[in-house]
């Protein structure tokens, strides 16, 4: 058995992408009323408006990957989960062009995995290839208990919001932690989702912070477009979401795009298509 599941994204043409898109089903979509004629002027402009504020408002430049993704999960031991975060890099990979890696590691359990990376030096996310270290995480998924979360987020370290979040009484359902080099590159990613929640709110929360860990950092709160609306509920994502997040890894677009640019793109595709 190999060290590593392989999996290559595609990159694809505008109108390949556009077509593929729209060969996806959606149980999630706030917009079914517009029809299929593409979006009036108002709506255009509200579609405007909640991307910008996504990408980090209209001078922003946007963080993306360029390398490719070592995806290393700690905590998830059922199948229908690993299987469930494995398709959903998949379908990230098309849409975005990028390649990723599973890899195989030796920290089945969250409370494994705390142990290593408190025995580690700042920031080393410990998460290699078996013992050999030939090729390390650069996004790590954890599946654990907020206790615990709370112990890693000490542990690597991470900011104190992170940390004083996961220690409070409140649930904490997920969140992730992204980290963005000077030239716009997003080097790493850190996901948290909590262990209690049920199954389907699990497999939401690994959808909305995987997805957002993408350079989609920003809610917006009551979106009509959008599945990152800041409702705590069971949801999909809309078409949206996957314009927007196709439009960021246009390859014609610099490292580091301006927000306005990539919104341009998704509101002149969505004013015909959407």
């Amino acid at each position: 058995m190999s060290d590593t599941a392989v999996c290559s994204g595609v990159t694809l043409g505008r109108a390949a992408l556009a077509a593929l898109l729209f060969a996806f089903t959606f149980t999630y979509n706030p917009t079914a009323a517009m029809g299929e004629q593409g979006l009036s002027g108002p709506e255009s402009e509200q579609l405007m408006t909640e991307a910008l504020h996504i990408l980090g408002g209209y001078r922003s430049r946007v963080p993306r990957w360029t390398d490719t993704l070592r995806v290393a999960v700690v905590g998830a031991a059922d199948t229908e989960t690993i299987q469930s975060i494995q398709a959903l890099f998949g379908e990230l990979s098309i849409l975005t062009g990028l390649d990723y890696r599973l890899l195989q590691h030796q920290y089945a359990q969250a409370d494994q995995y705390l142990v290593a990376v408190s025995n580690s030096p700042r920031y080393d996310l410990a998460l290699c290839n078996g013992f050999k270290k030939l090729e390390c995480a650069n996004f790590v998924v954890i599946v654990a208990s907020q206790p615990t979360m709370h112990q890693i987020t000490l542990s690597i370290p991470m900011r104190k919001v992170f940390q004083n979040a996961t220690l409070s009484d409140e649930q904490v359902a997920c969140f992730f932690s992204p980290g963005v080099s000077a030239n716009g590159e997003i080097r790493r990613s850190i996901v948290f989702v909590n262990s209690s929640l049920d199954s389907e709110m699990l497999k939401t929360c690994l959808q909305e912070e995987i997805v957002q860990s993408f350079g989609l950092f920003n809610d917006y709160s009551g979106s009509e477009y959008f599945s990152f609306n800041n409702v705590v509920d069971v949801k999909r994502l809309t078409r949206f979401d996957k314009t927007l997040l196709t439009s960021l890894y246009d390859r014609s677009l610099p490292t580091g795009p301006m927000a306005a640019l990539v919104v341009k793109e998704v509101v002149d595709y969505c004013r015909l298509n959407c």
